[in-house]
């Protein structure tokens, strides 16, 4: 069992037909009147749908006839479908941002999180302070794809768990690999005197997103997290 386009049971249902040579049926009420699905439309885009029981009301706002806005600071590519529109934060109905927003909103996998930490980091405290980091700076914890550090801390099972428990890579790099890493850091000379670089989590995540610095290094017990936005782009085909 599952959902009609959350858990891709439409388009399951179409492929069986196509390869049987019978009929999909889909009672999907956007589906069956033609109207954009923004929770199909997320899902195709790589987005994580936060606060699901706010599909409904925009899907009813589209069927009665209404329109419906987003927000973004992301590119989109083409036309909005009908009954949707851009537009400000304040106006918005659907926020598709990294940021937290009231329902609905869309979270991109658009985010990489740079980490130095001490030898021995517990899982424990690296969960306490990353829940910290993304309740102090408004971030979807559901908006981050991937980890990112420096290859003296390959082996920490605290951060390697960390990193499991959410679904993430952990990819390391050198030391002269951040060194090149082209950018404004905030540099420590103790950092340097043990790694061999002046910065570890704010290269580390802009070296792997190949994009830009969203919350520069924030440390405490142990732990140095920085984040990194990659520069996505999105369309309208759902």
């Amino acid at each position: 069992l599952a959902s009609g386009h959350l858990g891709g049971a439409n388009g399951l249902a179409r492929q069986i037909a196509s390869l049987t040579g019978g009929t999909a049926v889909i009672t999907t009420a956007t589906d069956i009147n033609g109207v954009f699905a923004v929770d199909e439309w997320a899902r195709r885009q790589d987005c994580v749908v936060i606060h699901t029981s706010e599909i409904k009301r925009v899907s009813s706002k589209l069927l009665d006839g209404g329109t419906v806005r987003l927000f973004t600071a992301f590119p989109i590519a083409g036309n909005p479908p009908d009954g949707v529109e851009i537009a400000d934060a304040e106006s918005a109905d659907i926020w598709l941002d990294v940021r937290r927003h009231p329902p609905l909103s869309l979270a991109p996998k658009a985010l990489v999180l740079g980490v130095g930490c001490r030898r021995g980091i517990a899982k424990e405290t690296l969960e306490r302070r990353f829940s910290a980091l993304c309740e102090d700076c408004g971030l979807w914890p559901q908006a981050f794809s991937d980890a990112a550090t420096i290859d003296l801390k390959a082996d920490e099972s605290g951060l390697l768990d960390f990193c499991a428990a959410h679904g993430w890579d952990l990819r390391c790099f050198s030391a002269d690999e951040l060194r090149q890493t082209q950018g404004t850091f905030t540099a420590s000379a103790f950092v340097e005197r043990r790694t061999g670089v002046d910065n570890v989590c704010e290269r580390a995540a802009v070296l792997l997103s190949q994009g830009d610095l969203l919350v520069r290094k924030r440390a405490g017990e142990g732990v140095t997290f920085a984040v990194a936005q990659r520069r996505m782009r999105f369309d309208w085909s759902w």
